[in-house]
């Protein structure tokens, strides 16, 4: 599911607006309701997957039947963070 998501960000203020966007089967196959737990979730392991540091707060949810989509939007802190480590990649290109 995490690689079936777009990203959209727009910078204001030194904050960023996140929204990602992802099919409702890609979601329903994962998850049985829309809720902000759920939500919160998916942003969390979503910047991890993509080791971004930002603070996710002001997590909400959408879904549009309509359009088939499910919209979760955020704001991404980044001043004051501290740099979360990750696990090293299977191949470390810089180093070579």
């Amino acid at each position: 599911m995490l690689d079936n998501i777009l990203d959209q960000r727009i910078l204001r203020d030194g904050l960023y607006d996140i929204t990602l966007t992802l099919h409702e089967d890609e979601y329903f196959a994962a998850y049985d309701h829309i809720s902000q737990e759920n939500a919160k979730e998916i942003v969390k392991n979503y910047l991890v997957r993509r080791q971004d540091d930002g603070r996710p707060e002001n997590i909400k949810i959408k879904h549009n039947k309509n359009q088939r989509i499910v919209t979760i939007e955020a704001n991404l802190y980044y001043t004051g963070n501290e740099k979360t480590t990750y696990s090293p990649r299977s191949h470390d290109y810089i180093n070579n």
